[in-house]
C-alpha cells in the first residue's frame, strides 16, 4: 500500500518571523551591511536554517517585507480613519504623505542605511518593489476618485502618467526627508503641503487646460491661414 510522505518542514510562527526580521535589522544597523551568510545569521540567532527558509528565501526578502509593512501600515491607518473616507483627493494625498512620513520615521535608522545601500529610488530597486506596488495601487484609487468628482481633469494620454508623477513625487519627498534635520521634520511637513498642492494644481482644471486650449487654437489657426 502506497503511503503519502509528509513534509517535515516546520513553518515558523508569527513570533519567530518577527524575531528574524528584528534580528536582521539589528545586524544591518550595527554593521551597515547584511549578515555574511544565512548560516551565520541563523547560528547567532539560535535557529535552524530550515526555519529561516520557511519564511524568507533570502535577506532581500526580509528587506522587501520591512518596506512593504511600512506602506501597509500607512494604508491600514488611513483606512481605519473614518474622516479619511470623506476627504477630497487632494486631502487624501496629503494625508497619505504625512502618514507615510510618520511610518518611515519609526524606521528612520533602518531606512537611512537602506537608502545608502540601495540604487536609484525612481527605478524602484528590488527592496522597494512591493512598497511601490502598494503605493501605486492606493494612489491610483485616489486619482480615480478625483476624476470621478471632477477634482482632477480628464486628459487622454496625459492622465496615464499621473501615477508615475506621484511616484516621482514620493521619491523626492523621501530624499527631502532623508536630509531634513529640522525639529520634528517640520521642513518635510512644509514640503509635503507645497508639493502636493502644486501637483494637484497641475492635474486639476486650470492653467494646464488653458494652455492646451491655447495650443489647440494656435494649431487650428495656422491650418486655416
Amino acid at each position: 500500500m502506497e503511503t503519502t510522505r509528509k513534509s517535515t518542514t516546520k513553518k515558523a510562527t508569527p513570533s519567530a518571523r518577527k524575531k528574524i526580521v528584528r534580528a536582521y535589522k539589528d545586524v544591518l544597523l550595527k554593521t551597515g551591511k547584511p549578515p555574511a551568510s544565512v548560516y551565520s545569521f541563523c547560528l547567532d540567532l539560535g535557529i535552524e536554517e530550515e526555519e529561516f527558509y520557511s519564511e524568507f528565501g533570502s535577506f532581500a526578502g526580509i528587506e522587501r517585507e520591512i518596506w512593504k509593512e511600512i506602506m501597509n501600515g500607512t494604508i491600514r491607518r488611513l483606512s481605519a480613519d473614518k474622516a479619511f473616507q470623506g476627504f477630497t483627493a487632494r486631502e487624501k494625498m496629503l494625508a497619505l504623505c504625512y502618514t507615510l512620513i510618520e511610518e518611515l520615521t519609526r524606521e528612520r535608522s533602518f531606512v537611512l542605511v537602506q537608502l545608502e545601500r540601495g540604487g536609484k529610488l525612481e527605478l524602484a530597486p528590488p527592496f522597494l518593489r512591493d512598497f511601490r506596488e502598494a503605493y501605486l495601487s492606493f494612489t491610483e484609487k485616489i486619482l480615480q476618485e478625483g476624476q470621478e468628482t471632477g477634482e482632477i481633469a480628464r486628459r487622454p494620454y496625459l492622465e496615464r502618467g499621473y501615477s508615475r508623477l506621484f511616484w516621482l513625487h514620493l521619491v523626492s519627498l523621501i530624499m527631502f526627508w532623508k536630509s531634513d534635520d529640522s525639529p520634528a521634520f517640520a521642513r518635510t511637513d512644509a514640503y509635503v503641503e507645497k508639493s502636493v498642492q502644486l501637483a494637484f494644481d497641475l492635474i486639476g482644471k486650470g492653467i494646464v487646460d488653458s494652455a492646451v486650449d491655447l495650443a489647440r487654437f494656435m494649431f487650428q489657426s495656422r491650418r486655416q491661414v
